[in-house]
């Protein structure tokens, strides 16, 4: 007899009505958002999302230029906003973002852990330049821990808090060439789910979410080159932002410690919500042989 058929969630690329962004407005009012690696791209389009949900933005991101440019964006749509250069990989630089953040709005709710990078190149582990892979682990891995690490007083204080981090598909994948990014992928969903072991107790909810195939400044290179010809990076910013709205809202509280998909239909995901707290799905697993 064949194996039952597995009914998937259907695949979205942009907007849908799950998350259309009437449904979210003033969801968020009194709320702080921070925000690492969002003057530009995902973080960015994320930040706008949260504004136009009512809540006050504060972005961390390494260029003050990009900076100032996110910061009169959001405030031409009528955001309150606050920035800082922000190095991830330095803690000192975190936790002076955080009480940058703390100074000018009062508290911080909501962190979203966006900042990280892709190595230069793709090639088998033995022929990496060391420090680059080392790099990319440092960015995604450390940099996501050190963020939680520096604002968690805050996260606990807010005692509904919520912690995002941004994952990839590739974290459930083993290409050759990309065992950097990969592995520092797969090791932020485990992140993601020791936060919800350790600290939900604490309100604090964690998601690892992968933003879907978007062209971004990290992407653009590899579609010119790596998938030249073939159109990869093709959904929308939005996907992910108002993905990241919906999660803390509070609606999908029950997905905390989770990997989510922000090509998945949220709507039809939470049909199978009892079936996937049941069976403690969406999270990192060793297959042993039955």
């Amino acid at each position: 007899m064949a194996p039952p058929e597995e009914k998937y969630p259907s695949l979205v690329s942009d907007v849908y009505p799950g998350i259309d962004p009437s449904k979210f407005k003033g969801i968020h009012n009194g709320k702080v958002v921070f925000v690492t690696g969002g003057a530009t791209g995902l973080g960015l389009e994320a930040a706008k999302a949260f504004a136009a949900s009512g809540a006050s933005v504060f972005i961390g991101a390494r260029r003050m230029p990009q900076l100032e440019a996110a910061k009169a964006e959001i405030e031409k749509l009528g955001g309150k906003v606050g920035i800082a250069s922000v190095d991830v990989t330095n803690y000192e630089s975190l936790k002076a973002g955080v009480a940058a953040a703390v100074e000018l709005f009062g508290h911080i709710d909501i962190v979203l852990a966006n900042a990280g990078r892709y190595p230069d190149t793709q090639k088998k582990m033995g022929d990496y330049d060391p420090e680059d892979w080392v790099s990319c682990m440092n960015a995604n891995v450390q940099g996501a821990f050190l963020t939680f690490h520096a604002t968690l007083p805050e996260l606990i204080k807010a005692k509904n808090g919520y912690f995002i981090v941004l994952s990839s598909s590739l974290a459930q994948t083993r290409v050759p060439g990309e065992s950097a990014y990969n592995i520092a992928k797969h090791a932020v969903n485990r992140l993601a789910e020791w936060i919800d072991i350790e600290y939900k107790k604490d309100g604090i909810k964690a998601f690892a979410i992968h933003p879907g195939a978007v062209l971004t400044d990290v992407s653009r290179e590899l579609q010119e080159t790596t998938f030249k010809g073939i159109p990869i990076f093709t959904q929308s910013p939005k996907l992910f932002a108002w993905t990241a709205v919906r999660l803390t809202s509070g609606s999908e509280d029950w997905l905390s410690g989770r990997f989510f998909d922000s090509t998945w239909n949220l709507d039809e995901v939470a049909k199978s919500k009892s079936k996937i707290i049941d069976q403690d799905a969406l999270k990192n697993r060793l297959a042993m042989p039955i």
